[in-house]
């Protein structure tokens, strides 16, 4: 399993391998709130139409340290708008920021990096910070992201909501090409 993360994936070209083309560079995660997989990359700027574009993690070819490649690149596709949108970021979480509580309650930290496996965009690992300083120092701490985390709207918690059966979360390292953003899908 290669592991690549949103820090590493975040600013990278999306380039077409069959023709060389840059679809665009990538500016965030669509995530399935159910079951915590990268679902789509929005990518900058805008199509003819004014509408954000998305491009489905699915016909991701491969993600590197340099690109995200693809060869579907017909496969890009335009937000919708208005309440179509809305509706599409109620059911999928953008993820930076969120604070992260444990099973029992306990808060982890805020949301600064996730680790994902690059084949099948399941989130793998979540990078919390719980201070501007000590992330700083320290960089992010990260907690694994088990069966059962819920992918809330206001919140992740980690193990399920069900309070009381989880220890303290020890902290659990992505593979060392995560550092990186590096891996092919």
């Amino acid at each position: 399993m290669e592991t690549a993360t949103w820090t590493g994936v975040v600013g990278l070209p999306l380039i077409d391998r069959k023709t060389g083309r840059r679809l665009g560079v990538v500016e965030d995660f669509l995530v399935s709130a159910p079951d915590g997989h990268v679902i789509g990359l929005l990518l900058d700027g805008r199509d003819r139409s004014g509408r954000q574009r998305v491009f489905p993690f699915e016909a991701v070819a491969g993600i590197g340290s340099g690109a995200v490649l693809t060869e579907e690149a017909q496969a890009l596709l335009p937000v919708p708008d208005g309440r179509r949108l809305n509706e599409l970021l109620a059911r999928h979480r953008r993820l930076m920021g969120k604070p992260v509580v444990d099973g029992r309650g306990e808060a982890q930290g805020s949301i600064v990096d996730v680790a994902f496996d690059a084949g099948s965009g399941r989130i793998t690992a979540i990078g919390v910070a719980d201070g501007f300083w000590r992330e700083l120092r320290e960089g992010p701490r990260w907690l694994p992201a088990v069966e059962g985390t819920v992918w809330g709207e206001d919140a992740v918690i980690l193990g399920g909501a069900s309070g009381g059966e989880r220890p303290r979360v020890a902290a659990a390292e992505p593979a060392s090409s995560a550092s990186s953003g590096c891996g092919e899908g």
